[in-house]
């Protein structure tokens, strides 16, 4: 059951806006009580593995206990993994897939090894104390890879494996380079001492000769600008220090993704959270603007856009929302941008405007 069924199942014990409340809780706890069933699974499965090294008969009383806790934990974990996508919009990646069917089938298989742990308790020789084992260890190898598809989710593709390749690396130039030997005093000695003597004696004649600076006159983008001139050059600056964290290729929240601008164009659309034409309707300035109190307010930590920086904003947005014809500094494909209102079916990213 995913979380629109578990809303289903719960509307008629509340009103709506506070089981919605009370949901939308739910799934944010999601971040916190994944860790549990992860570790206690893995712990269940240490301390049976030690068992049977050590060639002791039945089961690990603690990996039993542990374990049941884990199934417990691990369902309500599953459910509020659905309702933290649901109510937070999550994108529809492999990762996402992944993490999500990986996390029930975890839930459900440590649910069945719990059963399995007491049943083999009682009958060390039966069937069901060879199942708790291959199911713990089995188990413990899902719950792990269930977290780790979860952190790629947060921190991008690869954020393990790359500082682990590298670390690797690192680790065998260390090993094939030849240790340095430290310099005779007697030789940087004398080196030190003359410093000074250099450094006054270039500085000299530097400080007769005053170069003049050349200046490069600077020319404002304009929003109107129809090669998406003003996107680069005021747009990016702001989105790039503020809105990469939640919008970015590493973690597209609401699908929108201001690092790649073929993926941004498919958001620029009468419909979509940029709205051509029409900054006042766009969800993404009335988010922009709500008060800091607001839950839903964008940003939602750290410090506030200025005032100046929201008015840029919905200029461009008012001025038909272009973007670059090359996504010249982040090697993205190519995206036309509007050709104005005079154009209605040529929005920016190509996509129907509000005209």
């Amino acid at each position: 059951m995913n979380g629109a069924g578990v809303i289903a199942l719960l509307a008629q014990a509340a009103p709506a806006a506070e089981l919605d409340a009370w949901l939308r809780l739910l799934g944010r706890l999601h971040p916190v009580l994944i860790h549990f069933p992860v570790a206690l699974a893995i712990c269940a499965a240490v301390a049976e593995a030690a068992r049977a090294a050590r060639g002791k008969p039945g089961c690990s009383e603690f990996a039993i206990r542990a374990v049941t806790i884990a199934a417990a934990v691990g369902v309500v974990t599953t459910i509020s993994g659905w309702l933290q996508a649901d109510f937070e919009g999550a994108e529809a990646t492999p990762t996402l897939f992944v993490h999500r069917w990986l996390g029930v089938g975890s839930a459900v298989l440590l649910v069945a090894v719990a059963v399995c742990g007491y049943l083999g308790s009682r009958n060390p020789r039966g069937a069901a104390f060879g199942l708790w084992r291959v199911g713990l260890a089995l188990a413990a190898v899902c719950v792990a890879g269930a977290g780790h598809f979860g952190g790629e989710m947060v921190y991008g593709d690869g954020y393990l494996e790359k500082a682990l390749w590298k670390a690797l690396r690192l680790s065998e130039v260390e090993g094939e380079a030849a240790p340095v030997a430290p310099a005779p005093v007697a030789l940087v000695a004398p080196a030190v001492t003359a410093l000074p003597v250099v450094a006054t004696a270039v500085a000299a004649p530097l400080a007769v000769v005053q170069v003049e600076p050349a200046v490069t006159p600077v020319v404002a983008a304009s929003p109107d600008d129809p090669s998406g001139r003003y996107f680069n050059e005021v747009i990016r600056p702001i989105v790039t220090g503020r809105c990469f964290e939640c919008h970015s290729n590493k973690k597209a929240k609401d699908g929108l993704n201001f690092e790649s601008l073929g993926a941004l164009a498919t958001k620029i659309s009468a419909g979509g959270p940029i709205r051509p034409h029409d900054p006042a309707a766009s969800p993404i300035i009335i988010r922009l603007r709500m008060d800091s109190s607001d839950e839903d307010a964008m940003p939602p930590e750290g410090d506030r856009l200025s005032a100046v920086q929201i008015d840029q904003v919905a200029a461009w947005i008012a001025a038909g929302a272009r973007i670059p014809l090359q996504a010249a500094d982040d090697g993205q494909a190519s995206a036309p941008a509007a050709t104005g209102p005079a154009a209605p079916d040529q929005a920016s990213g190509g996509h129907a405007s509000e005209g």
